[in-house]
């Protein structure tokens, strides 16, 4: 609620600035003046602004919605400086990528790394630098190990492809986990809109890569980079008394701009299809896809039928298990069906 009254301030002209209209809600709402206080729903006030500033302008103004986003492909993520999370002062990383969806508004995982354990960053050198094409390939060759240390930073890989970045488009997470997704390290939102023009505040600062630098990283030309500061990055920015993320704590990401190309593509129709979570029910036990929005449609529609005709209405997971095809037929009926009839062809490797 937070933001949107800071973007209604903004877009009715009351304030000018995000800054100026995260202050006045902040002090408007609360007696302390934390308002908005989540770090990525403040950078989406600056995103905002910067949205506005370019229609005042009468610039080419930025596609928000997800198919029609710029597409990006995301090769890895560098934390500078080491996060201290275990014991011997350091982390076990893990990657998460995940791409929300305008069609029904949910979040979906397009790309996962495995974490790499205490035991097998033993077996990486620490004295072998990032900043050199022969010591990155040597990383590369120790165990397909996703997460490369060095003394000064650490990178997740984010390809699921060797070379090949994931492809995003639109909102996009970015969550660091401590052992095996067990603990959240640390976490952003961000708009692929933004990545290679990010607002003055909040948005990070962003940059192309020089052939050198890309032929160093092992990427190949026409990479990007995007650096968050600590202040910038959820959860590392509320720890102030830095006993988890140093002072100069950064999190950085490569990717590549896809010149043209708008849309996750493929990967997230795939995604939402076979719809990785499931719906356990407490009744049977079996298993059925996460109900997508055209579910939930069908239901209400079901219910309301239903409900007229004075006959009991069945539990949303006892219709999505298809157990009363009886009263609920036709055109919206077989609703366990809806994930597999599209995108069939489409296949995700989980």
């Amino acid at each position: 609620t937070g933001l949107v009254l800071v973007a209604y301030l903004l877009y009715c002209g009351l304030k000018s600035t995000a800054a100026e209209a995260l202050e006045f809600y902040g002090w408007s709402r609360t007696t302390d003046g934390k308002g908005v206080t989540i770090t990525s729903q403040i950078r989406y006030a600056h995103y905002f602004e910067e949205q506005l500033r370019q229609i005042k302008r009468c610039q080419d103004t930025v596609r928000a919605e997800q198919d029609l986003a710029p597409a990006f492909l995301i090769h890895r993520v560098r934390m500078h400086t080491m996060p201290h999370f275990n014991s011997d002062g350091g982390c076990s990383p893990s990657l998460t990528i995940e791409v929300k969806s305008e069609v029904d508004h949910e979040t979906y995982t397009v790309f996962q790394s495995s974490s790499i354990s205490p035991s097998r960053a033993a077996a990486v050198p620490r004295d072998v630098s990032l900043r050199s094409r022969g010591s990155f390939e040597k990383m590369r060759m120790i165990g397909s190990i996703d997460a490369m240390l060095s003394l000064d930073s650490t990178d997740v890989a984010a390809e699921p492809v060797p070379g090949v970045g994931t492809r995003v488009a639109g909102d996009v997470k970015f969550t660091m986990y401590e052992e095996g997704r067990s603990k959240v390290m640390f976490f952003f939102w961000l708009h692929s809109a933004f990545l290679t023009s990010p607002p003055p505040d909040m948005g990070g600062v962003s940059r192309p890569l020089t052939d050198n630098e890309c032929a160093e990283a092992g990427l190949t030309p026409g990479a990007w980079t995007l650096m968050l500061n600590k202040h910038e990055i959820d959860r590392a920015s509320k720890d102030t008394r830095c006993a988890h993320f140093d002072p100069d704590f950064r999190a950085e990401i490569f990717f590549t701009p896809l010149v043209g190309e708008s849309g996750t593509g493929p990967i997230l129709d795939a995604v939402r299809a076979q719809a990785l979570s499931v719906v356990r029910t407490e009744s049977t036990g079996e298993a059925v896809e996460r109900p997508l929005q055209v579910d939930k449609e069908a239901y209400q529609r079901y219910a309301q039928a239903t409900s007229n005709t004075g006959r009991p209405v069945l539990s949303f997971q006892a219709w999505l298990l298809g157990t009363d095809a009886g009263p609920f037929s036709g055109a919206a009926a077989a609703p366990t069906s809806v994930a597999a009839a599209s995108n069939s062809d489409l296949v995700f490797d989980r």
